[in-house]
């Protein structure tokens, strides 16, 4: 039952954040990308990247929650407020497993206080053993 909720949950974000314009111009939280393909990956290795998040707005933003995709992610922001005019960097981890091999797409979920509400960030990979 968690698992399926937790799908639900993945398929209305990834509809709602599909509606949005893909570019990040006008929006109180900017990413320098929502996209990173980590290319070509094997099961058991470890690949690293950082996004960086700007404040656009004149108010402290929080972020209230970071949920992975799957459990193949791992993210570590350097903070969870982002001050107005400043960055943050988000630290997410892919290590994946027998069952991601192949072409992947991967989506993480960032709550925030700000009128967004919700990001979303995709890691893609080629996996292969």
């Amino acid at each position: 039952m968690k698992f399926l909720s937790a799908c639900l949950l993945i398929f209305i974000l990834t509809f709602f954040q599909s509606c949005n314009q893909r570019s990040t111009e006008g929006r109180l939280i900017k990413l320098n990308e929502d996209i990173y393909d980590f290319g070509n990956t094997s099961v058991g290795d470890t690949a690293y990247h950082s996004f960086k998040l700007t404040n656009n707005s004149s108010e402290a933003i929080k972020i209230l929650d970071i949920q992975p995709g799957c459990s193949c992610l791992v993210s570590k922001p350097t903070n969870n407020i982002i001050l107005p005019s400043k960055s943050m960097k988000l630290l997410v981890g892919f290590s994946p497993r027998i069952d991601d091999v192949g072409v992947i797409d991967r989506m993480i979920a960032i709550r925030t206080t700000s009128k967004q509400r919700i990001l979303i960030l995709h890691v893609k990979s080629n996996v292969s053993l």
